[in-house]
């Protein structure tokens, strides 16, 4: 009778080190996975020759400013890696999302110049800023 004590204890410490060395496993796996994923496109890729001016339009006009005014944006996208890269692109206004556009980044190459205007429907005194929302195959 006490041996099949003894053993029954045995098949329960046994039991418990297993589910805590799986359990331990598990965990350095999970923690160590993401250094072995390769790294993300967007570390690819940048924003080079950014140039935003601001265009008045009507908003100059001394007796009557009218809106809108606009943001011209010209930039190039530089793809350091071997194959080619769809990029997202977000125009901001004010730190503001006010548009996503995608563009193709060639393999190992800068594109050409590129640019977008759009356009903000006050006079107003506004910042705006080119940042790159996500890159992907």
């Amino acid at each position: 009778m006490e041996s099949g004590k003894k053993r029954a204890a045995l098949v329960v410490a046994g039991t418990i080190a297993g589910i805590v060395v799986g359990v331990s496993i598990a965990a350095a796996l999970f923690v160590l996975r993401p250094a072995t994923l390769p790294p993300p496109l967007e570390s690819f890729v940048e924003l080079t020759s950014v140039d935003i001016a601001w265009d008045p339009g009507g908003c100059n006009n001394l007796f009557f400013p009218l809106p809108p005014q606009y943001a011209q944006f010209g930039f190039k996208i530089r793809n350091r890696a071997e194959f080619d890269i769809w990029v997202r692109l977000e125009f901001l206004v004010d730190e503001s999302l006010y548009e996503r556009v995608t563009y193709r980044a060639p393999a190992g190459h800068d594109t050409p110049p590129l640019s977008r205007t759009i356009q903000v429907g006050d006079c107003q005194p506004h910042q705006a800023a080119l940042e790159i929302a996500d890159a992907w195959r």
